[in-house]
């Protein structure tokens, strides 16, 4: 019984998820194949205060507890992140699942899960990497756009990084 209930719910989901309907906004784009979906971003504001370290090696973004919470909560799962300081918002960065099949090329966060069931979080200039299976033509678009859009958020990245660093907050290594 348990197993039919998971089943069913698993299953109304993943029907739900495809949907189009309701008051979701998308833009589809086709390049050679490859669909990105563009939804306007709502979800959950902090501060850098909120932040416990960033890895300029690795990109993972350490979050204090009950955001990292938050941002894997099943019942209220958020798809947009909005970093303040100084109660002016800083960065918006669009939060993906790491099984997500969405192309998404501006910041975003990669959640992902490991052996151990615990979150990690990654911050990356897009969704997913780029790929080596995808034609040259579509690893040179999204490259491209991706680059540009890193360029539109240089300064805020550039406060947000002095930001972290001048609170002893930049792990700079890749080191245990």
């Amino acid at each position: 019984m348990k197993v039919k209930t998971i089943m069913c719910c698993f299953l109304a989901l993943l029907v739900l998820s495809c949907g189009k309907g309701g008051d979701v906004i998308i833009d589809e784009k086709e390049t050679n194949g490859i669909v990105e979906e563009k939804k306007p971003l709502t979800g959950l504001v902090i501060t850098v205060d909120d932040i416990q370290s960033y890895n300029l090696a690795s990109r993972e973004i350490v979050f204090n507890d009950s955001i990292a919470y938050q941002l894997t909560d099943a019942h209220n799962l958020p798809n947009k992140l909005t970093i303040y300081i100084d109660d002016k918002p800083l960065l918006e960065i669009a939060i993906m699942s790491s099984v997500s099949s969405l192309i998404y090329n501006d910041l975003a966060i990669e959640v992902s899960y490991f052996e151990n069931r615990v979150p990690m979080f990654y911050l990356e200039d897009g969704y997913p990497l780029i790929q080596g299976a995808w034609s040259a033509e579509v690893r040179e678009s999204v490259q491209k756009e991706r680059q540009e859009n890193a360029q539109k958020r240089q300064t805020a990245w550039d406060t947000f990084i002095a930001y972290l660093s001048n609170t002893d907050k930049i792990i700079y290594c890749t080191c245990g």
